[in-house]
């Protein structure tokens, strides 16, 4: 069996009071009855109901008062208001949804109308729930992940970041959300494109990044992915930051060792191909066609070897964005 939906009624008047709880208990709902803002407040501290309909005008503490107070604290800001009158007055209903209440009714509503507008609110309610939870969800997960998450709206506002981006760039919530991203990174060229993707609602990768964080420098491959939020709000973009210094040092340790072996290669097939040579030229006396042929073999398998190690070197040069210029003088013809 579903529970049923609870709905508190705040009125001063025990008529009002009673025909609400009448007409509501005869829609399925649950219903408590209070008379005054102070013990409204108190009831929903108790209660926690899923409703509020709640009479403007009490003698205590007014309806407006207690949804002040209500919609103050965080345990209690969540839970729909309908504000409950017999007044007409633009100027009340303003006063009203500018404290945060969700809804006007008048007391002379037919009862239809009540109901179906007390579901609604009930209905956005579970929505609203809904939608909070899905948020925490994925909040949870994006804070479970070990790349640095920043999400910011199409002007580069931040709107959120994970964790792991509090961490590595000492971000709190309170002094930065109203920064733009350029702000967290000044004077930072690298993040140039990072900077122009957001604000041309584009995406983009690849983009490394260093980044001193004043205990040493860390290398970061960012990308920027579009963003979307409820079905088709588009908030911006989401800035991953993710750590591969680890893979560089990696890399550069490997690429280190390979043209250290290269070279250490390189030395003994030059010895080879010498002395080689020195034989084939005749220094060592007289060879017979068969002791040439052999050698030859010999010279050609070696100078494919060193052609070989010294392409295994040139790769190794440009991985390391290392290039040798041959700087050569060239005289251009009179035209």
């Amino acid at each position: 069996m579903s529970k049923r939906d609870l709905i508190l009624v705040v009125d001063d008047s025990r008529i009002i009071r009673n025909r609400l709880e009448s007409i509501l208990t005869r829609s399925g709902f649950d219903v408590i009855l209070r008379e005054d803002g102070e013990k409204a407040i108190l009831a929903v501290l108790e209660y926690y109901p899923d409703l509020i309909l709640m009479d403007y005008n009490m003698p205590e503490m007014d309806g407006i008062h207690a949804a002040r107070v209500l919609k103050g604290y965080s345990q209690t800001r969540m839970i729909p208001i309908a504000m409950f009158t017999d007044n007409r007055n633009i100027e009340e209903k303003v006063k009203s949804f500018k404290v945060g209440i969700e809804d006007y009714i008048l007391k002379n509503v037919a009862e239809s109308e009540l109901v179906a507008r007390v579901k609604r609110l009930l209905n956005w309610k579970k929505d609203r729930e809904n939608i909070i939870r899905e948020k925490q969800k994925l909040e949870g997960l994006l804070n479970n992940l070990s790349e640095a998450i920043i999400i910011v709206d199409n002007s580069g506002l931040l709107v959120f970041f994970n964790h792991r981006a509090a961490e590595r760039f000492m971000l709190i919530p309170e002094l930065i959300m109203s920064k733009r991203l350029e702000e967290l990174f000044p004077n930072l060229k690298d993040m140039e494109e990072v900077f122009s993707a957001v604000l041309e609602k584009r995406e983009t990768e690849g983009v490394e990044v260093v980044i001193d964080h004043g205990d040493g420098k860390r290398i970061y491959d960012v990308s920027v992915r579009r963003v979307h939020l409820g079905f088709t709000e588009d908030i911006g973009g989401a800035v991953i930051f993710s750590d591969i210094t680890a893979e560089k040092e990696t890399e550069k340790l490997r690429s280190e060792f390979y043209s250290m072996v290269a070279h250490e290669m390189r030395t003994p097939i030059s010895v080879v191909l010498g002395y080689t040579q020195l034989i084939l030229e005749g220094n060592a006396g007289e060879l017979t066609e068969l002791q040439r042929e052999f050698l030859s073999g010999v010279e050609e398998k070696g100078l494919a070897l060193r052609k070989l190690v010294d392409d295994f070197l040139e790769v190794s040069r440009l991985k390391n964005k290392f290039i040798i210029l041959n700087k050569k003088v060239l005289i251009l013809p009179n035209l």
